[in-house]
């Protein structure tokens, strides 16, 4: 079943491969290029999981994570943080992710962080890979 995912990230490269891997797996793709866009197309839109960079200029993965839990129109939707240090993954969960992954990760981890968190929400979903 396809599923709209937001990412939100600062890197252009990194959206890029992401939202390119989803969509070769059926997916549906929305980007943001930082937290306060991110969070209106996250409230507009009403994605089925979100993609959400712990580390942006302005304003942070984590703020806009906080942000997203404190609404009503977003507070429900599974949220995985990317991060590039291990640091971040008490605060990231504390705030309401469902998983973090740390950066650099494989295309299975994505494939497998994405499959848990839509499966978690009590989407139906099938594998991304036979």
């Amino acid at each position: 079943m396809t599923q709209r995912i937001l990412v939100i990230d600062d890197d252009a490269m990194l959206r890029t491969c992401v939202v390119r891997y989803l969509e070769a797996f059926g997916h549906s793709t929305i980007t943001a290029e930082d937290g306060l866009n991110g969070e209106r197309i996250a409230q507009s839109e009403s994605p089925d999981l979100i993609l959400l960079d712990m580390r942006m200029p302005g304003r942070s993965g984590l703020s806009t994570l906080t942000a997203l839990r404190a609404s009503a129109a977003t507070s429900e939707i599974p949220v995985i943080m990317l991060s590039g240090c291990d640091d971040d993954l008490d605060a990231a969960r504390r705030a309401g992710a469902v998983q973090v992954l740390l950066k650099p990760f494989s295309s299975r981890e994505l494939e497998d962080a994405v499959a848990r968190a839509i499966a978690a929400a009590g989407a139906p979903c099938t594998p991304l890979r036979p």
